[in-house]
């Protein structure tokens, strides 16, 4: 139907532009025809005063040196017709070009509001039929782009479950054999594997998730805590009366809070590192406060984007950890944000919306 309405306008206005070209070319034609001179003949014109004499007397005297020779009549109306001939074809093309701009204009429109009602369609419905109605060309991107799309999206399941299955199985199975061996080096490798695959799985997963389920971020938080007795100097605290529950993974709150104080330990130098889980205006907060280096204003821009690190100290931290902890917030509709100063340290604050219990 809309192909169908370009073809018609593109016709309509092809003979309208024809109809227009031939029409002058009439009109100069019969002009021709109606006023061609003749070259052979001499021509004389009359004054008012001669023929106001010639009508009272019924004569008229025709001066000699008054004839126009029809050579130069037909001289005077080629130079005559040649500069109207010219004004209408500049007319002519300045018409055409107008009309070539405002139709282009038109198409240009068009062509745009149906991109616009093909994004729509896309936002609003995952149906196959998503765009039957669309431009041909843009139904044809589409299927390209969708069976791109469902490719990588099939690569990606199959390595998120490949990861998150085979791979902790078997890192599970050769822990419990190092820890039989009573191992530490090679049991720190394991768990720092296994704390990379746990970064990779939480930041592959996307929002809207539907398995979320409600969890204790305190008992989260003092389950990361006690992980680093003995390791570093940390102090925990929460709300016994407040509610500290909202929706999530376990596994999400936990790498969160977890990178945040494994950076704290690493820029704290052996300082002691405070983490505090509360309930204000029905929204969880964690912070994880350290006594480090500090974070400057410019760096505090930029440290929650994909790779970014503070690398003063030439160590490892504040790069893949703070994005995941910004993606996490993201996965549970809460936020982070971050208080600093350089040689005094540094809180990072993670925010939630608290489970409602009612």
């Amino acid at each position: 139907m809309r192909k169908s309405k370009i073809i018609f306008v593109v016709i309509a206005y092809s003979l309208l532009m024809t109809a227009i070209f031939a029409g002058g070319l009439f009109v100069l034609q019969d002009f021709l025809n109606a006023n061609q001179p003749l070259s052979s003949s001499l021509v004389y014109q009359p004054s008012n005063m001669e023929l106001y004499d010639s009508y009272n007397s019924g004569t008229i005297t025709v001066q000699l040196e008054k004839m126009i020779n029809g050579t130069e009549i037909m001289q005077s109306y080629n130079q005559e017709l040649y500069r109207h001939i010219l004004t209408y074809a500049t007319m002519f093309f300045v018409l055409f070009l107008v009309s070539v701009a405002i139709l282009g204009f038109i198409f240009y429109n068009y062509q745009k509001e149906e991109l616009k009602k093909a994004a729509k369609q896309l936002q609003n419905s995952p149906r196959e039929n998503v765009i039957s109605n669309a431009l041909s060309w843009v139904r044809s991107a589409y299927s390209v782009m969708k069976e791109q799309f469902d490719s990588n999206l099939n690569s990606y399941k199959r390595l998120h479950s490949y990861l998150s299955h085979e791979q902790k199985n078997q890192i599970a199975i050769l822990k419990a054999n190092v820890e039989i061996t009573n191992d530490p080096t090679n049991l720190r490798i394991l768990n720092s594997i296994s704390d990379s695959i746990d970064d990779i799985l939480t930041l592959s997963e996307n929002e809207g998730a539907s398995d979320l389920s409600e969890i204790d971020t305190a008992l989260v938080c003092a389950q990361v805590c006690d992980n680093y007795k003995g390791m570093a100097n940390i102090e925990f605290s929460f709300s016994e009366e407040a509610n500290t529950n909202i929706f999530a993974k376990e596994r999400w709150v936990y790498r969160a809070v977890s990178n945040l104080i494994d950076n704290a330990v690493k820029y704290s130098g052996g300082g002691l590192v405070k983490v505090d889980v509360q309930n204000k205006n029905h929204s969880v907060i964690i912070s994880v406060e350290d006594c480090g280096i500090g974070i400057s204003e410019e760096q505090m821009q930029r440290i929650f984007e994909h790779k970014y690190r503070v690398n003063e100290l030439n160590q490892d931290g504040y790069g893949i950890g703070l994005s995941l902890v910004s993606h996490v917030c993201n996965l549970c509709g809460g936020f982070v944000f971050v208080e600093s100063k350089i040689d005094v340290g540094s809180t990072f604050y993670i925010s939630f919306p608290e489970a409602d219990n009612s």
